[in-house]
């Protein structure tokens, strides 16, 4: 009953979070006797800096010291917890987190009870290859109130991150584009009117800090000043000066495209 509670709760969560995480993960407990564990974990990101995480770990055998002799259990285990996070740059990540693990299976209830609850600590180092995928090298430590008392287990994951947007063009903030000379028709020939309908759109990004990222990037290498970041449903979106005529707005969407292979699109402004 608990755990349809909490599950209930998650999943109503789920619609105020910015970005989300699915993980597959390998674990290798410090007390191991076979094959590694596994685990499964899902994330609500709900700022740059703050997640939930909830888990589900196998760790399949390990060894536990009883009066003088050491037997095996398997355990399985269902984790939830919040996660505090740090970017370090566009693409590395470190991650603190705690919170309960209530363990769901152990086949030898006499030594540790199923029901059991204890407290974990989590630190972690993520990598991000692209917007929509990460690996993931960590240590949880286990406060259990039974045999197992204090227990580690490292663990390394693949990392599927996604939100809730269809238009994110750009796959990555921190991909490497071999740019060329300044656009050979300066966008300050190109009519401007601040009372205009149309923009260019490059990216749009759940954390603020890649499209920062991506805007430093035009206005350096492409010598472009007329960009801007502006915050609308939950998205940080990187969009050039308004136009009043469609044309002009498909010129440079034209003109990134062929010469910086940058693809947008074009949006009306209402």
């Amino acid at each position: 009953m608990r755990t349809y509670l909490l599950l209930s709760l998650l999943l109503s969560l789920s619609c105020f979070a910015q970005e989300h995480s699915l993980s597959f993960g390998v674990d290798y407990h410090h007390q191991q006797s076979s094959s590694n564990g596994v685990h499964l974990s899902y994330q609500w990101q709900f700022s740059e800096n703050f997640a939930i995480e909830s888990r589900f770990v196998d760790h399949r055998t390990i060894m536990i010291q009883t009066n003088a002799q050491q037997q095996a259990i398997k355990l399985k285990r269902a984790m939830v917890g919040v996660n505090f996070i740090r970017q370090i740059n566009n693409q590395l990540t470190i991650k603190a987190g705690t919170g309960f693990g209530y363990l769901v299976h152990s086949d030898k209830p006499s030594l540790i009870n199923k029901d059991s609850v204890s407290s974990y600590l989590n630190l972690a180092t993520q990598f991000r290859f692209t917007n929509q995928l990460a690996v993931e090298f960590g240590q949880t430590s286990y406060f259990d109130h039974s045999t197992l008392n204090a227990n580690h287990n490292l663990y390394a994951q693949v990392t599927w991150l996604f939100s809730d947007s269809k238009s994110a063009t750009i796959k990555s903030p921190s991909t490497k584009r071999t740019l060329k000379q300044p656009l050979e028709t300066p966008l300050k020939r190109i009519a401007i009117n601040t009372s205009s309908q149309w923009q260019v759109q490059l990216g749009a990004f759940a954390q603020k800090s890649y499209a920062e990222v991506l805007l430093a990037k035009i206005k350096t290498k492409i010598g472009q000043k007329h960009w801007s970041i502006i915050y609308q449903n939950k998205l940080h979106r990187v969009v050039s000066q308004h136009f009043l005529e469609k044309a002009n707005a498909e010129q440079l969407l034209n003109m990134l495209k062929s010469q910086y292979s940058l693809s947008g699109f074009l949006r009306q402004v209402k």
